[in-house]
């Protein structure tokens, strides 16, 4: 298990190659950084600022983003950091600051998505990747956090999550680059 106590995290990566960033201990936003080898877990680089509820997109723990999250309390943060295997870079913010949503995980630093999230109140904002730059996309139809996401840029799913003000969804989103699909 990692070596530090945390919630509200957030990671990307493989089995035998993951990175968790960010997170809280208590009321104290966090900016640690741990990495997996596929045996154990090892702090490293720390992101540049504490952020828990982020969103995270990446295939391994050489490189993947965080993005988004909350900033000590009620701040939302648009920060978008990238991993290179041995340290973060913010590179261009998010367009809409935001918390608690979810990424195409399977993304990579190049093509992404982050989806939903509160901004508050719940969003229903997808927002595209392309290594640069964030672009919005197509919407949800309706505003979730707290879902699940998967896939990646031009394939991913949004399930499950709360929709706004805070009922349980049993709904999945699936994206087809450039429009969701409802799957009940």
């Amino acid at each position: 298990s990692p070596s530090n106590t945390t919630q509200y995290a957030s990671g990307f990566g493989s089995s035998t190659s993951a990175i968790f960033a960010g997170g809280s201990e208590g009321p104290a936003q966090l900016d640690l950084c741990e990495q997996y080898d596929g045996t154990s877990w090892t702090e490293v680089a720390d992101l540049n600022g504490t952020r828990s509820y982020g969103m995270g997109a990446g295939t391994s723990g050489s490189a993947g983003l965080f993005s988004g999250g909350m900033v000590g309390g009620p701040p939302i943060s648009a920060t978008n950091e990238q991993w290179n295997g041995t340290s973060w870079t913010e590179v261009n913010d998010m367009n809409t600051a935001r918390k608690s949503g979810a990424a195409s995980c399977q993304g990579t630093v190049t093509a992404s998505l982050i989806f939903g999230g509160t901004t508050p109140p719940g969003s229903v904002l997808t927002e595209k990747w392309d290594g640069t730059s964030w672009t919005e996309v197509g919407d949800l139809s309706t505003a979730v956090y707290y879902q699940y996401g998967a896939g990646v840029s031009t394939a991913a799913l949004s399930a499950g999550g709360d929709d706004y003000p805070g009922a349980n969804r049993k709904t999945t989103f699936e994206w087809s680059d450039p429009v969701y699909t409802i799957k009940t």
